[in-house]
């Protein structure tokens, strides 16, 4: 399938129910969207929740599950991308990276911040 982004570096989503597709037709039964190659960092709100968006609109009607990544240095922004995916049928989960510099200390420590931040 073709790339999410465009030659000029812009959105390309319209590939998106492909690649879902591509997914399917291999066999596999998750994605995981928005962290796993790394491109989270260079996108701001409105392109994560587009994409989280398509790739939802993407799974709707399949069996295909979908976690959304929603970790970000900001974690005001990293809430509002976690409410996004409560609130979109095709999303099934999300994924989080801790905090990088006040960083939460061993496995209870992550859990209790991640019920803290995403589900007070």
């Amino acid at each position: 399938p073709h790339s999410t982004f465009a030659a000029d570096g812009s959105l390309n989503t319209a590939v998106i129910a492909q690649q879902a597709q591509h997914l399917i037709d291999a066999g596999c039964h998750g994605a995981f969207v928005g962290g796993s190659t790394g491109e989270w960092p260079s996108l701001n709100i409105a392109e994560r929740e587009a994409i989280l968006r398509a790739w939802s609109d993407a799974v709707c009607d399949t069996d295909l599950r979908v976690i959304g990544h929603v970790g970000h240095h900001c974690l005001s922004d990293a809430q509002q991308l976690a409410k996004l995916c409560e609130s979109l049928d095709g999303v099934s989960g999300i994924a989080s990276l801790v905090p990088s510099f006040f960083k939460p200390q061993g496995l209870s420590g992550i859990i209790k911040w991640c019920a803290k931040n995403f589900y007070p």
